[in-house]
C-alpha cells in the first residue's frame, strides 16, 4: 500500500529496536531478558537485520558498552532533553536523517518476522507511519514503521514536554493495519510477565547475576 508514485521510491526501511527503556517496573533491563536462549535484545536485532536494509539497536549512554548490546550496532540517545522511545527515534533520525524505520520494542518478545513482513507489506510511505491496531483498538506504535516525515512533528511534540508516540500516531494520518493475531502485541512489564511469557515461549532466563 503506497502513495508514491511509479518513478518516485520510498525512503529507505531501516529497522530499530527500542532498548533505552529504564525497567522501573521490571527492576532490569528488558533486552537482557533471555527467550529461548537468547536475549531479547539479540532476537528483536536479528528478526529486524533479516527484513530491513540495516538495523541498529537504541539505547541509553551506558547500555552500549554492556552485554548483549556490546554485540550490535546501537545508536545512543544522547539528548535527554526526550525520554523514552520518542528519545529512541528522535536519536535515530539526528544520526541517519531521510530513513524511514521499523521500530519494535524489546519487550514484545511475541512477535515474528512474519508479522514485521506483513506490516511492510502495508506500508504506506504517504502516511506519518504504519502501525498495527492493538487490543485495545488504538494503533500500536512500538511495532510499526515511521516515515522520516514524522521527524519535524515528533521533534516539536517532544520539546513541548509531550512525549506519546500513540498521541502523535492518533491526531495524524497514519496506516492501521490489523494484526493476525493482536495478543502478539503484549509487552514484557513485570518479572511475572517475564515468567508467563518464557513458558509460553518455551523457556527463558534472567540474566545472571542479577
Amino acid at each position: 500500500m503506497s502513495s508514491f508514485g511509479n518513478d518516485e521510491s520510498p525512503p529507505p526501511l531501516w529497522g530499530l529496536v527500542l532498548a533505552g527503556g529504564e525497567s522501573r517496573r521490571m527492576g532490569l533491563d528488558k533486552g537482557q531478558l533471555a527467550y529461548v536462549g537468547e536475549p531479547q535484545a539479540i532476537r528483536a536485532w536479528c528478526m529486524l537485520d533479516a527484513v530491513c536494509l540495516r538495523a541498529f539497536v537504541s539505547v541509553r549512554p551506558g547500555q552500549a558498552t554492556a552485554e548483549p548490546y556490546l554485540q550490535l550496532p546501537s545508536i545512543v540517545d544522547e539528548d535527554q532533553s526526550a525520554k523514552g522511545p520518542a528519545a529512541g527515534l528522535l536519536a535515530a533520525w539526528a544520526r541517519y536523517d531521510g530513513i524511514a524505520w521499523l521500530v519494535l520494542a524489546t519487550d514484545m518478545p511475541f512477535v515474528d518476522d512474519s508479522m514485521l513482513r506483513e506490516l511492510m507489506d502495508e506500508r504506506d510511505p504517504g502516511a506519518i507511519a504504519t502501525a498495527f491496531r492493538g487490543r485495545d483498538g488504538k494503533p500500536e506504535p512500538l511495532c510499526a514503521i515511521w516515515e522520516p516525515h514524522a521527524h519535524d512533528a515528533l521533534l516539536s511534540r517532544a520539546r513541548n514536554g509531550n512525549r506519546s508516540l500513540r498521541g502523535l500516531l492518533e491526531e495524524s494520518r497514519i496506516c492501521c493495519v490489523e494484526p493476525p493475531d493482536a495478543s502478539k502485541l503484549a509487552s514484557v512489564n513485570t518479572p511475572e510477565d517475564h515468567a508467563r511469557i518464557s513458558a509460553a515461549l518455551g523457556g527463558g532466563s534472567v540474566p545472571q547475576g542479577r
